[in-house]
């Protein structure tokens, strides 16, 4: 069975042969808008936030880093301006969907809003009554898709997500002689795999960062095909970028938290009346949320894994400084 070689085209990106240097930036995006302003420190942060959580959780599933030191690096021809934001990566075949997982009533989110009327969210049934912030009984996977152009993403059931990945894989193969009961249980199988996964990740960062003082209410994962089909981890994991993280000191159930991530930008937004591009220009948003959401970034990462900006800072230019 030949898989069709594919490559994912970004002009932001630089390749190298099999390699892929991705660089984290201090820009943001909010509802498919990249706002002008930037967060002090946020490409360095997320670049190396990211890359622990990686390294902690490759015991479940293995991920696309191939080289984080600085040596390596330069040698691949990354630049060293961007000292800390950068990270080889592996080339793989991106599986179109967002991997989410929810241990958290969040109804200030749209993507609940199928509960406030049947009690299910992705075709998942709940219970009746749940509270703001209140825990979920278990952790929830709720698969979305991934829409090109600014569009929102579509939140989608386990059985769409089979079907969709169903007809992604069966476009990736060239050969005609594929039964389709192979393709049928192979896209099942991997969506299966998928759930399970995205599952224990949460689980196990969820237990990490509370021991941290901090809750994890959802987070988002991504995955890709290697040459030989198997499932890694890809993009980046678990930064205050793709994850709701709340004050463990201050959770209330019946509450609504104060968002220890982009979603501080983001509600601040949503109270000016600015839900997305449908709701016209974006409003001004002061430089102070842009300087309080970057204390907020380094906090978290300070409280998580015990260092502060000005260490992870010096830590990696004492590092880049001795190979250039």
């Amino acid at each position: 069975m030949n898989l069709v070689k594919l490559e994912k085209k970004n002009t932001s990106n630089l390749y190298y042969g099999n390699y892929l240097l991705l660089e984290k930036t201090n820009r943001v995006s909010i509802g498919g808008v990249c706002v002008p302003n930037e967060i002090s420190n946020k490409g360095i942060i997320t670049n190396q936030m990211s890359n622990l959580w990686m390294d902690m959780t490759s015991h479940i599933i293995p991920n696309h880093i191939l080289a984080t030191d600085s040596r390596m690096l330069l040698i691949l021809g990354a630049n060293p301006q961007k000292r800390g934001c950068i990270t080889a990566v592996k080339k793989c075949i991106p599986i179109p969907f967002e991997c989410i997982v929810r241990g958290y009533y969040v109804p200030t989110s749209k993507s609940w809003d199928s509960y406030r009327t049947s009690e299910h969210i992705n075709g998942i049934p709940l219970q009746k009554g749940l509270q703001e912030s209140e825990a979920l009984p278990y952790p929830i996977f709720t698969p979305s898709t991934k829409e090109a152009n600014g569009k929102h993403d579509k939140n989608i059931s386990f059985d769409m997500m089979k079907l969709k990945m169903y007809h992604f894989i069966k476009e990736l193969f060239s050969d005609d002689n594929v039964s389709e009961d192979y393709y049928v249980k192979f896209s099942s199988d991997l969506c299966t795999k998928i759930w399970k996964i995205s599952i224990k990740l949460y689980e196990f960062a969820h237990n990490f960062a509370l021991d941290k003082g901090i809750i994890i209410a959802d987070t988002k994962f991504e995955f890709g095909l290697d040459d030989d089909l198997n499932i890694i981890l890809i993009d980046e994991i678990l930064t205050p970028d793709a994850t709701r993280y709340w004050d463990a000191d201050k959770y209330q159930v019946g509450q609504i938290q104060t968002n220890l991530s982009t979603l501080f930008i983001r509600d601040y937004i949503n109270s000016l009346g600015w839900y997305g591009p449908e709701d016209g220009k974006l409003p001004k948003i002061t430089q102070e949320i842009f300087d309080i959401t970057s204390e907020i970034y380094s906090e978290l990462y300070k409280k998580l894994f015990g260092k502060d900006i000005t260490s992870i800072i010096a830590e990696v230019s004492m590092e880049w400084n001795y190979y250039i």
